[in-house]
């Protein structure tokens, strides 16, 4: 990290990406902008997340933006707003990444128990 632009960042706020950092390992990268905004991307195989931070966080959300090929992106990030703005005041990104994966997975499961119901159903004519 480059040590002035961490220095606008409170001890906490480091703390938790680079506990960020440790957990998710070489799915998470911590990007700095500029001197007011980190940007943290968590990226898998099937989707894209970025939180974008700024000097006032926690009290306020981070900005979200994601991308993903298998399902709606927007439906995505209207789900992480929503589950953000229960965490306000609060350290949250691992709570953001972990709801992400959350999300595909439920997406994930559910496209998979449709395609299994639709197979059943075509085998049973």
């Amino acid at each position: 990290m480059e040590e002035e632009k961490v220095d606008q960042f409170s001890e906490e706020v480091i703390g938790e990406v680079e506990s960020l950092s440790a957990i998710f390992e070489s799915e998470i990268t911590t990007i700095y902008t500029n001197d007011s905004l980190l940007k943290v991307v968590y990226k898998s195989a099937t989707i894209t997340l970025n939180l974008y931070i700024d000097l006032s966080y926690p009290s306020k959300s981070p900005s979200i933006k994601v991308s993903c090929s298998s399902f709606p992106s927007k439906d995505i990030v209207l789900k992480l707003e929503s589950h953000a703005k229960t965490l306000v005041g609060m350290p949250c990104l691992y709570d953001l990444v972990s709801k992400a994966v959350e999300i595909m997975n439920d997406l994930s499961n559910n496209t998979k128990s449709t395609k299994d119901k639709r197979k059943k159903f075509v085998n049973s004519i």
